[in-house]
């Protein structure tokens, strides 16, 4: 839960290549903007599949997403921000989101579905903890096309 972090600043993620093929370098910054002084617990970004899931039934059609985690990278360990600009950039790899073992995370009806589909929303979360409560935060999607 992420409160007030915007009365501290903000968060832009820029990315290179918005659309990539699993195993591809994904290489992108981080542009913080602090409004006033502050001490940073870490900077790190979240890498989460979102998976949405049509059930079509008597009752209708009935959509529901989930996001998981695939891994975090972290970026910074503890910092004091004076107030400015601050440009961190960062690479990742992009994870196999078509093999077994991410299916398998998924549940093999899900897997069944869309085995079909030849891509996939990967979501870069990236996060500059303040506390417990307050974080300043930002998510950017890119697409994951199969690789071949």
């Amino acid at each position: 839960m992420a409160l007030f972090g915007f009365l501290n600043g903000s968060m832009e993620i820029n990315i290179s290549n918005p659309v990539v093929v699993d195993g591809d370098k994904i290489k992108g910054e981080i542009k913080l903007k602090i409004k006033k002084p502050l001490q940073s617990k870490g900077l790190y970004i979240d890498l989460l599949l979102e998976n949405v899931s049509t059930q079509i039934g008597t009752n209708g059609v009935k959509r529901s997403t989930s996001r998981t985690r695939l891994a975090r990278i972290d970026l910074e360990s503890e910092k004091a921000y004076s107030p400015g600009d601050y440009i961190i950039p960062f690479e990742v790899t992009c994870p196999n989101l078509f093999s077994s073992g991410i299916a398998g995370q998924i549940g093999s009806i899900i897997s069944g579905i869309t085995s079909g589909l030849q891509s996939k929303k990967l979501l870069l979360n990236g996060v500059l903890q303040i506390s417990f409560f307050t974080n300043i935060s930002k998510t950017k999607s890119i697409m994951v096309n199969k690789r071949g």
